[in-house]
């Protein structure tokens, strides 16, 4: 029932796909979708290739335009830049079942201790997107809790945490990061300076996404850099990502309080009955710290100038093929 048809996949390599002649779809028109006969997709697992291959030509449209090169990109006249703030979520998940981080107190002192405004502004250059200040809900929704105790670093609350759960001249963990997507690997540097300032030593690992991805869902990991895309209702953004056994659980975190609030939100209709019951589960998970929440991204698409009518939507879909075409 799509617009295209699968014609090969090679791995980390290309994804070619063709016009289905037989799509139900239509433009205002009664012209028949989509315009275009096929889309090669091709892997530029270096960012700095995926900004190359748009300038140079060699690429028509590509995804996630690194932070760094938004700027750059969109004072070419040769090219246009869309997108922005997307529903996502991007933090640190903790493996609970793995010391330290087995310790609520451990987990909530790195939460105090990181600063994700800086990481907003550093690492993803101030483009990229908008510090947490609540949990995996973006700020300004609907179901979204507008106060946390991590809003702004406070060291020495990080530190007497620390000092109280037994770690008072600090550990060392492994952060595991993928070196592909650069707004999941370049906040890693700025977290090991922050928990440095009290006494944590971090050890960046980063890895290919082919081979990073299948150890992370397996839960191989102490902590890593990551989140989710394309969300709408709060259930999406928590039931997943925190109820015990969640396919998105990542840090294998589980508490019985917080799975009751979580399946009592799916049986409730009233948004404000939900929103009550919502916000008492973040109340919880905030001081649970199971992930330390780090930011919203912004995702940005860039075009060349010939390429028409391709919309950008904020739950990261590439519906907009349907009604793109060359000039």
């Amino acid at each position: 029932t799509g617009p295209f048809t699968f014609v090969e996949y090679v791995p980390q390599t290309k994804l070619e796909l063709a016009k289905n002649p037989n799509f139900w779809g239509t433009d205002a028109d009664g012209n028949q979708l989509p315009y275009l006969d096929g889309i090669l997709f091709q892997f530029y697992p270096e960012p700095t290739a995926r900004t190359t291959a748009i300038q140079t030509g060699n690429a028509d449209w590509i995804e996630y335009v690194p932070a760094a090169d938004v700027e750059i990109l969109r004072a070419d006249p040769n090219l246009q830049i869309i997108g922005g703030l997307s529903n996502n979520f991007r933090t640190i998940y903790l493996n609970a079942t793995r010391p330290p981080f087995d310790n609520k107190l451990v987990r909530q002192a790195v939460s105090y201790a990181i600063d994700e405004q800086a990481i907003v502004d550093l690492a993803l250059f101030g483009t990229g997107g908008v510090a947490s200040t609540g949990t995996t809900v973006p700020v300004g929704q609907f179901y979204a809790i507008e106060s946390s105790p991590y809003n702004g670093r406070d060291v020495e609350r990080a530190k007497e945490l620390l000092a109280e759960a037994g770690f008072a001249d600090g550990f060392e963990f492994e952060l595991y990061v993928t070196s592909t997507y650069d707004f999941l690997r370049t906040p890693a540097e700025i977290i090991q300076s922050n928990l440095a300032e009290i006494g944590v030593t971090v050890n960046i690992v980063a890895e290919d996404w082919n081979v990073y991805l299948p150890k992370v869902l397996e839960n191989d990991f102490t902590a890593t850099i990551l989140g989710e895309s394309g969300q709408s209702d709060p259930d999406d953004f928590l039931y997943d990502v925190f109820r015990t056994g969640g396919g998105g659980n990542l840090g294998l975190y589980s508490n019985a309080e917080l799975d009751a609030l979580l399946d009592q939100g799916r049986q409730v209709a009233d948004q404000d009955e939900r929103k009550a019951i919502y916000l008492q589960a973040q109340e919880l998970i905030l001081d649970e710290a199971p992930q330390v929440f780090l930011f919203h991204s912004a995702q940005y698409e860039a075009l060349r100038s010939n390429v028409m009518g391709f919309e950008h939507f904020p739950n990261t879909s590439y519906l907009g093929f349907r009604t793109t075409w060359l000039e």
